[in-house]
C-alpha cells in the first residue's frame, strides 16, 4: 500500500513542465517561500529518492532542484530546493526558501535536474514573477566571516551590501532530554521548554548566540529507526512508524517530524515583532546538524556502553532512533571513522565517493530548509571533533581524530562544499551556502 501511496503523492505534485510560484513583494532579509511542482519525468520517484540530490547510490535515479535569483545589478544567488511534509503520513511538497540580501528587483528561475532508472539525465527550467524587495519590515541580516583585518570578529550583512563587525555573547544549551526515556545520562532538569524557559531568558540577559545540536535523542534527522518522530503542541513526542512495504534507507531518509521541530526552533530564535509588544531580538544559532554524539562509538563514549554511531556498536540497547543513519551506508560493518573517509576525489563508483555524495545531500537539505533564516548564525561542521570515533583524541599526542589524515581532509572538503568551491571527480559542482555564513569546528578542550 505504501509504495502505491508514494507514487500517487509524488505524481500529484507533478506537471508536464515544472512550475514555480511565490510572492511578488518581500522585505529585505525576510524568509520568502516558493512552491514548485516537478515535471512528469520525475513522477515515479519513491520517497527514499527525494533527498538523494547527487545520486549517491549510483542507481541512475535522482532529483536536484535549484532556484537562481538574479538581482537587477547582476548579483545572483542559487538556492537549493527541498521536499517536505507537514504531518505524519502527509503528502510531500517541494519548496524553496530564500532570503534577499539587496533591495530592488530579483528574478527567480527554477532548474530541475534529474533522471529515473534507464532514462538520460535532463534539466527542466521555469520562471516565476519578479520579486520587489524593500526595506519595509526588514529583518536581521545574515552573519558573515570576519574580514582579513579582524578575522576573529564576525560581520553582519546590512542593507545595500554593507557589512559591519559583530561581537556575539553566547551560551550553550544544546539539547533537551524530555524525548529520551533514559535521560541520555543528562540531568532531568534539562527537559526545558525553549520557547517559554530559554529564549526569553537569553534575550532578557542580553545573550545573542546559542549553541544548538541536533542531539541523537531529540533532533537527529538521519537515524536508524524506520519511523518519524513528531512533536505535539504540548511538547510530547509520538513515534509514527513508516510502512515496511515502502522504500526506505536510513542514510537518505530525513525525519520530517524532527525537521518540523527544527523549523519551530529556528523561528523561535529568529525573533521579530511580538503581539502587542516590542520586537524580539534574534538569537543566532551555532547549529550542529551532525553532533559529535552521533559520531561517537562506545569505546570512546562518556555514556558508558552507549554508542550513538550504530546499533551494532551499542551495548546499551538504546532505541535505533539514537543511532546515526549513515552507519548503514555500506553492507560491511562501518565504524565512525569510515564516515570521515568519504572523499569526493575518489572514483565515482568508489564507496568513499558515494558516501561523500550522501553527506553532501544531507548538508544540502540543511542549507535548503534553514539557510534562509538569519537566525542560523553559523554552521558547526564539528562541535567536538576530538570526541568522535572510538578514542578521545589529543592533538599533542596525535591520537584519535588527530592520528587520521582522512579526518582533516574530510573537514577541508566539507568547508569547500559549504563555500561552493568543491567539485566531484567527474567535475560536478556541489551547491554551497548561498548566504556565505561562518563555519565552525572545535575541540572539547584545550587538551
Amino acid at each position: 500500500m505504501r509504495a502505491f501511496a508514494t507514487l500517487l503523492l509524488v505524481a500529484s505534485a507533478c506537471a508536464a513542465e515544472p512550475t514555480l510560484r511565490g510572492p511578488e513583494r518581500a522585505a529585505l532579509f525576510s524568509v520568502v517561500e516558493f512552491a514548485l511542482t516537478l515535471p512528469d519525468g520525475l513522477a515515479a520517484l519513491s520517497e527514499d529518492q527525494l533527498h538523494d540530490a547527487y545520486d549517491a547510490d549510483r542507481d541512475g535515479t535522482f532529483v536536484r532542484v535549484d532556484v537562481r535569483f538574479t538581482h537587477q545589478q547582476s548579483t545572483a544567488m542559487t538556492v537549493p530546493g527541498f521536499a517536505r511534509r507537514d504531518a505524519p503520513g502527509g503528502a510531500w511538497r517541494w519548496c524553496v526558501r530564500w532570503s534577499p540580501v539587496l533591495t530592488g528587483t530579483w528574478r527567480p528561475e527554477l532548474f530541475v535536474t534529474g533522471a529515473t532508472a534507464g532514462t538520460p539525465v535532463r534539466t527542466w527550467n521555469a520562471t516565476a514573477a519578479a520579486v520587489t524587495v524593500t526595506l519595509e519590515g526588514a529583518g536581521e541580516g545574515h552573519l558573515l566571516p570576519g574580514d582579513p583585518a579582524q578575522p576573529r570578529l564576525l560581520r553582519q550583512r546590512r542593507p545595500e551590501g554593507a557589512a559591519t563587525q559583530r561581537w556575539l555573547f553566547g551560551a550553550n544549551r544544546a539539547w533537551v532530554v524530555a524525548s529520551d526515556a533514559k535521560g541520555a545520562n543528562w540531568s532531568p532538569v534539562e527537559g526545558i521548554d525553549r520557547a517559554r524557559d530559554l529564549f526569553p531568558l537569553l534575550r532578557s540577559a542580553g545573550y545573542d548566540l546559542l549553541g544548538q545540536w541536533f542531539a541523537p535523542w531529540e533532533l537527529q534527522l538521519v537515524h536508524r529507526d524506520r519511523a518519524e518522530h513528531w512533536r505535539s503542541a504540548d511538547g510530547t513526542w509520538t513515534r509514527h512508524a513508516l510502512s515496511p512495504d515502502g522504500a526506505w534507507s536510513s542514510w537518505r531518509s530525513v525525519d520530517q517530524g524532527r525537521a518540523a521541530a527544527v523549523d519551530d526552533l529556528v523561528r523561535q530564535a529568529q525573533g521579530g515583532p511580538t503581539q502587542g509588544g516590542p520586537s524580539a531580538a534574534t538569537i543566532f544559532l551555532l547549529l550542529s546538524p551532525m553532533s559529535h554524539k552521533s559520531l561517537a562509538m562506545r569505546s570512546r563514549n562518556w555514556a558508558g556502553a552507549e554508542s550513538n554511531w550504530s546499533v551494532e556498536d551499542d551495548a546499551s540497547k538504546s532505541p535505533p532512533v539514537k543511532s546515526n543513519g549513515f552507519s548503514t551506508f555500506r553492507e560491511a560493518p562501518m565504524s565512525a571513522w569510515d564516515f570521515f573517509a568519504a572523499d569526493p576525489a575518489a572514483p565515482l563508483d568508489d564507496w568513499r565517493s558515494r558516501l561523500f555524495d550522501a553527506q553532501a545531500a544531507f548538508w544540502r537539505y540543511n542549507i535548503a530548509r534553514w539557510g534562509a533564516y538569519s537566525a542560523v548564525g553559523l554552521w558547526s561542521l564539528g562541535d567536538e571533533i576530538d570526541a568522535t570515533g572510538d578514542q578521545l583524541g589529543l592533538m599533542r599526542e596525535a591520537t584519535g581524530w588527530f592520528a587520521r589524515p582522512e579526518c582533516g581532509r574530510w573537514l577541508a572538503n566539507t568547508v569547500r562544499l559549504f563555500r561552493g568551491r568543491l567539485t566531484r571527480a567527474d567535475g560536478l559542482a556541489y551547491a554551497g551556502d548561498p548566504w556565505g555564513r561562518p563555519l565552525h569546528a572545535a575541540t572539547t578542550s584545550i587538551g
